[in-house]
């Protein structure tokens, strides 16, 4: 038998070593394999946990809901209106600016939705010196109004078309075209019904379920790379170094989403305009989205809307604490930008939500300032200012539940369609000395 040679001590060692090497070289691959697969699910559960922060009962906006569907409820508060620009006002109404300008009203609506009748009150000072009281009431049959200014009756007439009672009418014939009426039937927005919104999570028109639903589809059509940049994403007054991921999302099932919600019942139609939308998340090292952003086209009844969203959850305990937005759309080749900020601020008593919508582009300036108190389950207090380059005001409502019912005015009322001439008479020339008359 022949013997066999040992190997000398260096190539042994070299053997070892290509060993090695090839053993770590397959645990490397193997490793990446495992992280490349890990990335999908690594990203989708980041974002099932900052909408998971949604379910905090802090934020819960049932609350709200039951307020709006209540059977009694009542809205009252203060607007005052600064400034208003002509071209928001048509020419025949223009006339009326002075009047509009610098102008302030205290109103109260109560709403009965079980006996299906409403009933407000307004108390204006138009232009800060003429002095106006309205009041006025409504059901599913007859709308009555009292202007002590116009006429000394009640004004009474039937809420289905008034664009074609007033059309049908002697004071039609006085006044010609001068007046924009409605054609739908005013019940219809004034007792409308709230409950759409409640028991079935609805949400622009489709439920939370729905939208479960839907990102269990789209998990298996997105596609997740884990990139070696790296951004710096400011959080909680410091700079954070966060991992970027880029998200391919078809869009597929997004469309057929908004067709079989959206679509079917408000008729409105929505679509992504690209097959795939790309998508760039930012982690920070606690596997929290820190930013998101996302850049389509989106199809709205027929418009092409291109848009950029950038999206910063930044509160600390909880993301939602704190929400930056900025969108850009681009409208008739102009970009606009906007920029949404929302604070919640929580107190023994209830919570505040802060928000503000500001112009970035094409230049900058604030829009929209409002704060909204939630005191408990009974009532909602909404304090606003708007500052645009069309119109100025701010304000404040209050919305809670009434013990009260909603009464029938006992008062005679003339159906103010139905007038004789001598009844129209009087009540035109009551329009224009006491409302219509021009300044001097």
């Amino acid at each position: 038998m022949k013997s066999i040679k040992k190997l000398p001590f260096f190539i042994k060692g070299i053997v070892v070593v290509m060993l090695a090497a090839v053993c770590v070289s397959v645990v490397t691959v193997g490793l990446r394999v495992m992280e490349e697969k890990q990335q999908k699910p690594r990203v989708i559960k980041a974002v099932a946990s900052l909408f998971a922060g949604l379910t905090d009962e802090r934020y819960e906006m049932d609350s709200l809901l039951d307020l709006l569907q209540s059977d009694r409820l009542v809205c009252e508060g203060k607007l005052a209106v600064r400034d208003i620009a002509k071209e928001w006002v048509e020419q025949r109404y223009r006339f009326l600016l002075p009047y509009l300008k610098n102008t302030s009203a205290d109103y109260r609506i109560h709403r009965d939705m079980e006996k299906r009748q409403a009933d407000f009150q307004v108390d204006a000072a138009l232009h800060g010196e003429v002095s106006v009281h309205v009041e006025g009431y409504a059901d599913e049959e007859n709308v009555m109004v009292y202007i002590p200014n116009l006429h000394e009756s009640w004004l009474a007439f039937s809420p289905d078309n008034v664009k074609a009672q007033y059309k049908s009418s002697l004071l039609h014939n006085i006044l010609g075209e001068t007046l924009s009426l409605p054609e739908d039937d005013l019940s219809e927005y004034i007792f409308y019904d709230m409950s759409i919104l409640g028991g079935e999570k609805k949400l622009f028109g489709f439920t939370w379920q729905e939208g479960i639903k839907l990102v269990g589809e789209l998990y298996q059509e997105i596609t997740v790379e884990k990139t070696k940049q790296k951004d710096e994403v400011l959080f909680d007054g410091s700079y954070e170094s966060c991992t970027v991921y880029h998200v391919t999302l078809p869009t597929r099932q997004i469309n057929l989403f908004f067709e079989e919600t959206m679509q079917k019942e408000s008729g409105y139609s929505m679509a992504v305009k690209e097959a795939e939308l790309p998508v760039t998340i930012c982690m920070d090292s606690k596997k929290r989205i820190v930013k998101l952003e996302l850049e389509g086209t989106l199809i709205a009844n027929g418009w092409n809307i291109p848009l950029e969203l950038v999206f910063y959850p930044k509160g600390v305990e909880n993301p939602w604490d704190s929400v930056l937005t900025e969108l850009i759309i681009v409208w008739e080749d102009i970009r606009y930008g906007l920029q949404i900020v929302s604070n919640y601020e929580f107190l023994e008593e209830g919570r505040i939500l802060h928000g503000s919508l500001s112009l970035t582009k094409p230049y900058v300036m604030q829009l929209f300032v409002v704060d909204i108190s939630f005191e408990g389950k009974e009532k909602v207090i909404f304090d606003f200012d708007i500052k645009a380059p069309m119109a100025s005001m701010d304000g404040i409502c209050a919305v809670y539940q009434s013990t009260e019912s909603v009464e029938m005015p006992e008062e005679d009322a003339v159906r103010v369609f139905e007038m004789n001439f001598f009844e129209l008479l009087r009540f035109t020339n009551g329009l224009n000395w006491n409302f219509f008359k021009k300044q001097e």
